[in-house]
């Protein structure tokens, strides 16, 4: 978030200024202004990452004509099962509204599987099938909670802000890698990964969505010394410049 935007958002109060409660386990968050007319985007960061994140997104979704979201999940949301229900409620916070998703690594991945009522989908670093390579790491045996956050070696994921992760989603994370492979939803989706990015290479995005009825692959870079590894395609102005075009295109 430039300090600029953040100035702002203080100064006029009109950070968080709205929120929406579905249940316990699900907030959604006014990230920026309020503006009614503009069509609204839920901007979604995965469990063990820190939810801030996603600030850049949230302004440049804001600068370019559209109503930023953030998703906030309750402090219970420690299962996968929960996790679904609560990516589900959005379906009552926002019944007869027209929205898109914004999301970032293995919240995608749980978007698809809920198949929400969203127009649209843009789904980022977020795994669909199993991977060739593995490069995750154990979970430390009768922990409850991954402290270190998400399942990988810290110095592959890039510039990641990690916070405490529930075990029992820790370990669909790793089945998602290892087999399981995602259905076809109902949105159109632009899937954006990178060739640098452990969490959801581009096998592991491209290939399983093949047959999908509606949606677009970009692949922003290929693997290189340079390439955006996972956290840094939340900064990546290649990713912004996708997700916008995508968002404005006309409906069909």
């Amino acid at each position: 978030m430039s300090t600029l935007f953040a100035s702002y958002l203080l100064l006029s109060g009109t950070m968080f200024l709205s929120e929406a409660v579905a249940s316990e386990d699900l907030h959604v968050v006014d990230a920026g202004h309020s503006f009614e007319r503009r069509h609204r985007v839920l901007v979604a960061s995965s469990p063990g990452v820190n939810p801030m994140v996603t600030l850049r997104w949230e302004e440049a979704l804001e600068n370019g004509g559209f109503d930023a979201w953030r998703l906030s999940l309750g402090s219970n949301v420690d299962t996968p099962e929960r996790l679904f229900r609560a990516i589900s409620d959005v379906e009552k916070v926002w019944a007869n509204t027209e929205y898109s998703i914004v999301a970032h690594g293995y919240i995608g991945r749980f978007f698809v599987d809920a198949n929400v009522g969203a127009q649209r989908m843009v789904l980022v670093g977020a795994p669909l099938g199993p991977q060739v390579t593995d490069t995750r790491i154990g979970l430390p045996p009768n922990a409850g909670v991954v402290v270190d956050g998400l399942p990988w070696p810290a110095e592959l994921l890039g510039r990641l802000p990690q916070v405490e992760l529930p075990r029992a989603i820790a370990e669909m994370y790793l089945q998602f890698s290892a087999s399981s492979v995602a259905d076809d939803p109902d949105a159109e989706v632009l899937l954006i990964s990178s060739g640098a990015d452990v969490v959801a290479p581009p096998e592991c995005v491209r290939l399983p969505s093949l047959d999908w009825t509606d949606r677009s692959f970009v692949r922003v870079e290929g693997v290189g010394p340079h390439s955006s590894t996972h956290g840094d395609l939340l900064r990546n102005p290649i990713v912004e410049r996708q997700m916008l075009r995508f968002l404005r295109k006309p409906k069909k």
